[in-house]
């Protein structure tokens, strides 16, 4: 399955080719049910911050954008080299 952050990230010239990963997870609430939050690991040369990443996400998914994207030097992988979202969860998601 794709990832529509990282899929959005090239149709605007500045966001082209930002992202070399990313990756939702949800942080429960129980005022909002499940928030989403996003991780993205950025290419080194990226000029992008996570206020212009949010600011797009917001347009192109409206209600469905994360709540916050936080941006990562490297995102956790497991063994197989994809991206350990538990790990994201138990680094930023308190009150578990």
């Amino acid at each position: 399955m794709r990832d529509p952050g990282s899929e959005h990230c090239g149709r605007r010239p500045s966001l082209a080719g930002c992202g070399k990963a990313a990756a939702a997870f949800p942080r429960a609430s129980t005022a909002h049910g499940d928030i989403p939050i996003a991780a993205v690991e950025l290419h080194e040369a990226s000029m992008v911050g996570a206020e212009e990443l949010l600011l797009r996400a917001r347009e192109l998914l409206g209600v469905r954008a994360p709540r916050k994207i936080i941006v990562l030097d490297s995102l956790p992988r497991n063994l197989a080299g994809k991206v350990a979202k538990r790990e994201l969860v138990d680094l930023f998601v308190e009150n578990k």
